[in-house]
């Protein structure tokens, strides 16, 4: 079974977005026991469950004359709920809000940022690369990362986040969000040995990781 949801992201996504406070966790835990990363869901697989899910609350209230604020209200409980975990995640949210809810105004948007001045997410990168810097040491052994190497050579790849001016062993850490962000983006398939490098350079660093991976989704 656990095979299977790994395999079908759709059904992952769909039981995250119809969770309840009571149920969240342990849908959100699944990312722990599988191989499996919340991370490398495709954005096809949001859209489709969101869409699908946004349409059923909109058939179960449309009786009310309050109806599409409710469906609007749902959706942002589900915002928070899942930014609280994963910052990263308010990016996809505000993607999917800018597709089912085109007029709604969000405030603080990294996304809105991007669209406005892709500049701006250039400069958020750099300063979340200097915070790396300053929580890790000059002489501190980073963890390898061969595969991940290798797909940044991909055509796809964004070529400002190649690091050539750095050392290699400093660049799989900070390529690593980037090959997660081309692989949620693009619907790639991967194999569990790069899954689990990417979840080894993640846990170097977290938060490079979760900024970086988040700045990179736009």
């Amino acid at each position: 079974m656990f095979s299977h949801l790994v395999k079908t992201p759709d059904t992952l996504v769909m039981a995250l977005l119809k969770s309840d406070d009571a149920d969240f966790d342990a849908v959100w835990s699944l990312a722990y026991q599988l191989p499996f990363s919340w991370h490398l869901v495709p954005i096809d697989s949001w859209q489709r469950a969101a869409g699908l899910y946004v349409a059923f609350m909109r058939d179960a209230l449309s009786d009310l004359e309050e109806g599409e604020n409710l469906v609007r209200e749902s959706f942002q409980n589900i915002r928070g709920r899942v930014t609280t975990r994963q910052p990263f995640f308010k990016q996809v949210c505000d993607w999917l809000s800018g597709i089912f809810f085109p007029d709604l105004q969000l405030e603080g948007s990294e996304l809105s940022l991007a669209q406005q001045a892709p500049q701006v997410i250039l400069g958020f990168i750099k300063e979340e690369e200097q915070k790396l810097q300053g929580r890790h040491d000059a002489e501190e052994r980073y963890p390898g990362g061969p595969l991940v190497m290798e797909w940044r050579h991909r055509p796809t790849y964004p070529q400002e986040f190649l690091y050539r001016h750095l050392a290699g062993p400093f660049r799989p850490v900070r390529c690593a969000p980037f090959v997660a962000a081309q692989i949620s983006l693009a619907g790639a398939s991967y194999d569990e040995s790069l899954l689990f490098e990417l979840h080894k350079l993640r846990n170097f660093d977290k938060e490079w990781f979760d900024a970086a991976f988040a700045f990179a989704l736009p």
